[in-house]
């Protein structure tokens, strides 16, 4: 805010009459209004100020090293958007082969429904089912073999 100079007529707070000072324009205003002082003949200049320093603020260490900030955090932006195109690009590739189980899933348990219908037994345990692939390994059907068949309970097995 713009200050005004004002000359005291009587004291006031510290100042005596006759001493001119500067204050913020409504409290000038306000002791001229009330007497106790009147505008001053020269006034403050406005609280501006011009420096020209004469150099390019681009050519400074501080510049060229905000400058090399800006370029390293831009660069790590650029890795973290490629390795989450990375994440996706494999999320996409797990949900494909995801597909692919379920739809071998509903093959063979459609081809169940079929046998079922036709009067066939089943296959026995460790046998697959005609047309369909296993991604088991060998030794789990061993395992599977060699237990004991459990009553079910419906609940999960313990211990394993």
């Amino acid at each position: 805010m713009a200050k005004k100079a004002i000359t005291f007529q009587s004291g006031w707070s510290r100042y005596n009459a006759g001493e001119t000072a500067a204050f913020e324009a409504r409290q000038a205003d306000d002791l001229v209004k009330q007497g106790i002082a009147v505008l001053a003949t020269t006034q403050p200049k406005p609280d501006t100020i011009t420096v020209s320093l004469g150099i390019d603020p681009r050519e400074t260490e501080a510049f060229k090293e905000a400058i090399a900030e800006i370029a390293r955090a831009g660069q790590e932006v650029q890795d973290r958007a490629a390795s989450l195109d990375q994440r996706e690009a494999e999320l996409v590739a797990r949900a494909a082969a995801l597909d692919g189980r379920e739809a071998e899933l509903a093959a063979r348990e459609a081809a169940l429904v079929d046998r079922e219908k036709a009067g066939a037994a089943p296959p026995a345990e460790g046998e697959k089912p005609a047309g369909a692939e296993t991604d088991k390994p060998a030794d789990q059907d061993a395992e599977k073999q060699s237990e004991p068949a459990a009553k079910s309970t419906g609940l999960p097995k313990q211990g394993r």
